[in-house]
């Protein structure tokens, strides 16, 4: 019986395996968006400044209603595109925002409200909300993100506001963290903060 070459026998394996891997993929695999956009700046402040993070009428433990405009720890986050496409494509696209904390957030967020800030599900009196810029013509987008610490107000539906040391320690670290985008629950794209911001 004549041998085969051993060059030509590598070939041949070669070839069968690759028809026996293709025929078990699907015939179309679903096409994922390939987004190309950085962060260029990433800030954090403490604030109650309403036009960023809004107001509640709440009541007192008085019985009073008042208009309350929480402090809140809120982060901006300014986009260069980088020829991809806008981020909505349709009016059914929904986009989410998260920030995964690195330990030492974590830690600063339970000194000052008592539990992982980033964790919303942890308290239904702390709140969260976000907002998002599409990219305009020059290419430039905002993403921004909003988190409830409290407010000086004696009122059983808003937090006490933490002390000023616990909301500077919160503020130091705010930027120890991750910042992720998803697009119809799929991530999209992920940023390390400390390094946008060189934070050692």
């Amino acid at each position: 019986m004549k041998k085969i070459p051993l060059i030509l026998g590598l070939v041949l394996i070669l070839a069968l395996s690759a028809c026996s891997s293709s025929t078990s993929k699907p015939e179309k695999e679903p096409k994922k968006e390939n987004y190309t956009f950085k962060v260029e700046e990433a800030t954090a402040i403490i604030t109650n400044d309403k036009s960023l993070v809004g107001s509640d009428a709440i009541e007192t433990k008085d019985g009073m209603k008042v208009e309350v405009v929480p402090t809140s720890l809120h982060y901006e986050f300014k986009l260069e595109r980088n020829g991809s496409s806008k981020l909505f494509k349709n009016t059914t696209d929904k986009m989410e925002l998260k920030i995964v904390p690195d330990q030492e957030l974590i830690n600063a967020s339970k000194k000052a409200v008592g539990f992982n800030l980033f964790n919303t599900d942890d308290s239904d009196l702390y709140g969260s909300g976000q907002g998002i810029s599409d990219f305009n013509s020059e290419g430039k987008g905002i993403l921004d993100f909003t988190y409830i610490l409290g407010a000086d107000v004696n009122s059983e539906e808003i937090p006490k506001l933490p002390n000023k040391d616990k909301l500077n320690e919160l503020k130091e670290n705010a930027l120890k963290g991750t910042l992720i985008v998803l697009k119809n629950d799929q991530e999209i794209a992920r940023f390390d903060l400390k390094s946008i911001n060189k934070i050692d």
